[in-house]
C-alpha cells in the first residue's frame, strides 16, 4: 500500500519530491520496478493476445493448407514439392517452398514476411529491414511440421519467456528513459540554482516518469492508437521533474529563512 501511495504523490504532490530526494536510490529503483511489473504486465495483455491469436490462425492455416515440410542438414524441403503462401493482409507474409527465381518485392507490401527457400530464410521487418540467413550457418538444426505444430499449441512456456523477456525490456528501458530525463535536469538545475548531485536528480526523474507509464498502460490496455506518444511521454516527464526540482528549491529556501 506504501508503494501505491508513492505512485499517488509522485502524480499529484509536487512537495513530496523533497521527500522522495531523500530516499536511497535503492529505495527509488525498487519503487520503478514495482511500476514496471505493474504497468509492463498490463502493457503485455494486448501484444500476448494479437501473438495467441496470430499462432492460432497459422497453426489452422499449416494443418489445413500446407504441405509437410523439414529442415535437416542445411536443406528445406517441402511434400509434395511445391510453394505455399500465408497472408494476413496488412501484417505478414509466409512464403513456404519459395522457388530460386521468386521475388523478394513480394515481403514489400507487408510489414513482416518470412520467404523459406531450400537454401536459406529471408526475413524481413519494419522499415525496410531484410535478414538473408542461410541454413548452412545453423549446422545440424532439423524441424518438421509437426514440430512446428505442437510448439504453437503448447505455449505456455514460450508466453512466461516472452513476459519475462518483456519485462526486462520494460525496465530497462524506463531506466535509460530516467537517465535521459536527468540529463534534462542538470539544465534545470542550472537555471533553480540549485545545489542538487546528478544522483538525487535522477531519482527525481524516476518518479516523473509515473504518470507517463499510467497513461501508457491504459492505452495499451484500451488498444487506442495514439500517434507520437512518446513526445508527450517525455513532456509530462520533463514537466513533473520541472515542477518537482522547484519544489524542492522552494522547501529549501524556505527552510533557510528566504522569501519563496
Amino acid at each position: 500500500m506504501q508503494l501505491f501511495g508513492e505512485l499517488i504523490n509522485s502524480v499529484s504532490n509536487f512537495k513530496a519530491y523533497g521527500f522522495f530526494r531523500q530516499q536511497g536510490l535503492l529505495r527509488t529503483l525498487g519503487y520503478l520496478l514495482f511500476l514496471s511489473l505493474m504497468f509492463g504486465s498490463i502493457s503485455f495483455i494486448r501484444p500476448w493476445k494479437t501473438f495467441n491469436s496470430d499462432a492460432d490462425d497459422l497453426a489452422s492455416w499449416l494443418t489445413s493448407q500446407a504441405p509437410d515440410f523439414a529442415l535437416a542438414k542445411g536443406v528445406f524441403a517441402t511434400s509434395p514439392e511445391t510453394t505455399a503462401v500465408y497472408r494476413k493482409e496488412g501484417d505478414l507474409i509466409l512464403v513456404i517452398g519459395a522457388k530460386p527465381g521468386f521475388s523478394d518485392s513480394l515481403l514489400a507490401g507487408f510489414p513482416r514476411g518470412i520467404l523459406l527457400y531450400a537454401d536459406r530464410v529471408v526475413v524481413s521487418g519494419g522499415e525496410g529491414q531484410k535478414r538473408d540467413m542461410p541454413f548452412k550457418d545453423y549446422g545440424d538444426l532439423k524441424v518438421d511440421k509437426k514440430e512446428i505444430l505442437a510448439a504453437l499449441a503448447n505455449r505456455g512456456m514460450l508466453g512466461f519467456f516472452m513476459a519475462v523477456f518483456w519485462m526486462i525490456i520494460y525496465l530497462g528501458g524506463k531506466l535509460l528513459s530516467a537517465l535521459f530525463i536527468a540529463g534534462l535536469g542538470m539544465n534545470f538545475k542550472a537555471i533553480l540554482r540549485m545545489n542538487m548531485p546528478f544522483g538525487d536528480i535522477y531519482k527525481l526523474s524516476i518518479r516523473a516518469l509515473s504518470l507517463g507509464m499510467v497513461l501508457d498502460a491504459m492505452l495499451s490496455l484500451s488498444g487506442i492508437d495514439f500517434p507520437y506518444f512518446f513526445i508527450l511521454y517525455y513532456l509530462m516527464a520533463a514537466s513533473y521533474l520541472w515542477l518537482g526540482m522547484k519544489a524542492v528549491s522552494d522547501e529549501d529556501m524556505t527552510a533557510a529563512g528566504l522569501k519563496v
